[in-house]
């Protein structure tokens, strides 16, 4: 499977669009869910603090994100998600939003398409949970190495 993800969708589902951390948080949780289920991940979000429009950058393995535009231009990502979908039979292909024009246009294109309350419970059931800071500490997740990759350079 290929999960084509609205990240900033995702996030304002779970009321963290402006949440410092939370971008890594869900990155990393999306990592370990497509380690568990042998996927792979596309998050593109339409804006983010500290981080720049253009190229995509890896998390681990299995997840790539980009940043498709500055911030508060939301339609960016939403073209670069369909545009990412083959035209010709996208089986294997999820988009993960809550946006009702891409969901139609995703479905047009026929790729499933898994809302993001729904996506995150599946990433949470899998126990690749979207975890907070304490959490993250517990569990020997290095905060410090997670922005660093986010913001794609080598100092905090």
């Amino acid at each position: 499977m290929r999960y084509l993800v609205d990240g900033s969708n995702v996030l304002g589902s779970r009321g963290e669009l402006n949440t410092p951390g939370a971008p890594d948080r869900l990155l990393w949780a999306i990592e370990r869910f497509c380690k568990r289920g042998r996927s792979t991940a596309l998050v593109i979000f339409d804006g983010m603090e500290g981080r720049s429009p253009g190229g995509e950058f890896s998390i681990g393995e299995r997840v790539r994100a980009r940043v498709a535009s500055a911030i508060g231009t939301a339609d960016r990502a939403d073209r670069e998600i369909i545009a990412k979908i083959p035209p010709h039979g996208a089986e294997g292909t999820i988009v993960v939003t809550s946006d009702a024009a891409l969901a139609a246009a995703a479905r047009c294109r026929m790729a499933q398409v898994v809302d993001s309350v729904s996506f995150v419970r599946q990433v949470e059931a899998t126990g690749a949970r979207v975890r907070d800071e304490k959490e993250a500490a517990a569990a020997g997740v290095d905060n410090a190495e997670l922005l660093r990759l986010w913001r794609g350079n080598d100092s905090v």
